[in-house]
């Protein structure tokens, strides 16, 4: 039984030693192709914000940008609420350096927004977008320090407030 589980380990063992060295000669084969002719630029990473947020509360997009041909890349930001913009163009080294972006936003409604971000490279090509769903809830609520100094200073106030 022990030779059995030990052999059906190995098998395992190969075959995804096998499909990872299969795996990694595809990649660097699109990389190679990919610098014959100008590829779309791609994300490396993104950080979204929280789900959930406040209106009047800022918020920021954290990406990254890579691009096969070393192009200049930027991205395009649709917040969903009637606001979109463009980043400012970057250089990218592949493989050793993507363009790093942060773009903030404040959101003045309440709803459920999809923000949706893309790539493009100095020949505009497009690469795929990214997409995102936040909730921004009513307004953040401010206070009112010389009130709550009279409140905390006299406890007998804290009954009318009630």
């Amino acid at each position: 039984m022990k030779k059995k589980i030990i052999g059906i380990m190995i098998l395992m063992l190969l075959f995804f030693c096998t499909f990872q060295t299969v795996d990694a000669k595809y990649e660097e084969k699109e990389k190679e192709n990919a610098q014959n002719t100008n590829s779309a630029p791609f994300f490396s990473w993104v950080l979204w914000p929280m789900a959930t947020t406040k209106v009047g509360q800022e918020i920021e997009v954290f990406f990254a940008i890579c691009d096969y041909n070393s192009d200049d890349v930027m991205g395009f930001v649709d917040w969903g609420d009637g606001c979109a913009e463009y980043t400012d163009w970057k250089a990218t080294n592949w493989p050793d350096e993507c363009a790093g972006f942060t773009v903030p936003h404040i959101y003045n409604e309440k709803g459920t927004f999809t923000i949706t971000i893309t790539p493009f490279d100095e020949e505009f090509n497009e690469g795929d977008s990214k997409y995102y769903t936040i909730t921004v809830q009513g307004k953040i609520k401010a206070l009112n320090k010389p009130v709550m100094y009279m409140v905390r200073n006299n406890p007998h106030l804290l009954q009318i407030f009630q």
